[in-house]
């Protein structure tokens, strides 16, 4: 969060502004300290170390302005804002001259200083940027940046069903709750980078909602879930916060769309669909192009995300290879993206892709090996044979940390698949249904069971369904008929020849030999 001083000599003042900016900028703001005068707060300021302090001009012992250009001289990076009764044009001619970023004048409205605080939080976030680029070509790297990705686009694209969606939605704290979308459209988006991300994520943290969002090129998707429908009240001042961050990026119109309330997970793209939809119908035709075009070349980043995964998990260095540079070839079709952008959306390609491998079994990529991969990265060059020669290598130590481990070994398919069957074996289940809903191909399933299990997908859910008939059997109170179609068989004549075959009696035969003592007598 961002760290906030607040200074004025009256206590109501500093008690209003301490009230009105935890309400408004819960999650972004964080108030630090409120100092009675000057003296105390070049002295906090030391401890502290703000990233913004509001500050008032006539103070007891040192004024405003004296203490303002003190720490700008000690602080140059600090965003000061002077906010006084004392609105004459020298004041702010002098706080501007010492280096103050505004200058608000008593009385003001509640969306004067919201306005001013945005601006502020909006050079913040380009600050922080900077910084964060130092960092990474240092070698310290966020491998969890923009972790929502993970999860936000299969959502958005109808890529994954229940049950995984809801098990994946469980792991960010989201449980039986219904949900609203809203899709953001701006340049200005496309260089928000990883700050800039959270800042507007701590815009839409309201009370008892859970929220997950992720970008993409210019377009923005939020994803608001909540146990109560009353929580989504507070709702509209997040956009219009947003909107007013996301245009300080870029000073063109910020388009928004927002969808109504939603209850059944299957229907988390049909939330996104009307938010895009809304902006469609309520923008001019070049604006409709643009986010189109995003939308379509997102669903390929997407795709060709799930590419490499694939044949890394595989060890195939060739297509591994063939496909990471089918996404550096993407991000800079028809010459409209700068080379920042390209390689900071690879960057958080590369992240999702081994956030991936890194849930697979005996495969995971070491903390010293990921951290030499993105230092080759942010010294890589832009031009194409040399950003070549590093996907190579990037592709070549993701593979060897794999141990040569197959996908196709892996238990961790299978156990969902299983944890499917379980919960729906008595619908019309079939390895479509199932792989649909893990979001995987049917092939690969079909592989995965044979390997693990080594039985046939087919085979082991006709096993799990007789097993249940067994039990229900045994109890003796429903028919033969009956028991069939409760574990799933939509034939009781075939059902009665799997159980034959299974169990070498019929169902009737099991009854009487389990049974023997009971004078319950099925048909």
């Amino acid at each position: 969060m961002i760290k906030l001083m607040i200074a004025d000599d009256e206590q109501y003042e500093r008690d209003y502004l301490h009230r009105s900016i935890s309400e408004r900028y819960a999650g972004i703001l964080d108030i630090v300290y409120m100092a009675k005068d000057g003296a105390e707060v070049l002295e906090k300021a030391e401890e502290y170390r703000p990233d913004i302090i509001l500050m008032d001009i006539r103070m007891p012992r040192i004024d405003g302005l004296e203490a303002a250009a003190q720490l700008v001289r000690k602080y140059p990076e600090l965003q000061l804002v002077i906010v006084s009764a004392y609105g004459e044009f020298s004041y702010a001619k002098q706080a501007l001259k010492i280096g103050v970023k505004d200058f608000l004048v008593k009385p003001y409205l509640d969306n004067e200083l919201a306005e001013t605080l945005d601006k502020v939080i909006a050079e913040l976030g380009t600050k922080f940027k900077n910084n964060l680029d130092k960092q990474e070509s240092e070698g310290e790297f966020n491998f969890h940046e923009d972790i929502d990705k993970d999860i936000v686009w299969d959502a958005a694209f109808g890529r994954k069903k229940n049950p995984m969606l809801q098990k994946e939605l469980a792991m960010w704290g989201v449980q039986d709750c219904s949900f609203k979308s809203i899709v953001f459209l701006n340049n200005g988006i496309s260089r928000m980078g990883p700050i800039g991300y959270e800042i507007l994520k701590g815009i839409f943290c309201i009370k008892h909602t859970h929220v997950i969002m992720s970008y993409l090129f210019r377009h923005l998707v939020v994803y608001v879930f909540a146990e109560e429908d009353s929580a989504y009240a507070a709702l509209n001042g997040c956009i219009r916060k947003a909107r007013n961050y996301i245009k300080e990026l870029d000073k063109e119109t910020v388009f928004c769309g927002t969808s109504g309330i939603y209850q059944d997970y299957n229907e988390l793209p049909k939330a996104y669909q009307e938010a895009v939809r809304y902006v469609s119908e309520y923008s001019s035709p070049e604006i409709k192009e643009n986010l189109e075009m995003d939308i379509g070349k997102s669903w390929q980043l997407c795709d060709l995300e799930d590419k490499v995964y694939f044949y890394l998990a595989n060890g195939n260095m060739e297509q591994s290879l063939f496909w990471m540079r089918q996404i550096w070839e993407l991000l800079g079709v028809e010459g409209g993206a700068n080379e920042t952008f390209r390689k900071s959306t690879l960057r958080r390609s590369l992240m999702t892709i081994i956030r991936k491998i890194n849930k697979l079994p005996e495969s995971r990529l070491h903390t010293a090996d990921a951290i030499h991969l993105f230092r080759l990265f942010s010294h890589a060059s832009s031009e194409e044979s040399k950003l070549y020669q590093f996907l190579e290598e990037c592709v070549q130590l993701i593979i060897k940390s794999k141990k040569s481990m197959r996908i196709n070994n892996n238990t961790f398919v299978v156990r969902d698949a299983k944890s499917y069957i379980e919960n729906h074996y008595n619908e019309p289940v079939s390895l479509q249904s199932v792989s649909e809903a893990l979001g995987i191909s049917t092939g690969y399933l079909s592989k995965c069971f044979k390997n693990v299990e080594g039985i046939s997908f087919t085979e082991y859910l006709t096993d799990y369904r007789l097993t249940k008939a067994k039990g229900l059997i045994r109890l003796g109170n429903s028919t033969i008929t009956d028991i069939a179609y409760k574990v799933g068989f939509s034939d009781s004549n075939y059902f009665g020849k799997c159980f034959k075959k299974k169990e070498k009696m019929s169902p009737k035969e099991y009854y009487t030999i389990q049974a023997m003592d009971s004078n319950v007598e099925m048909e």
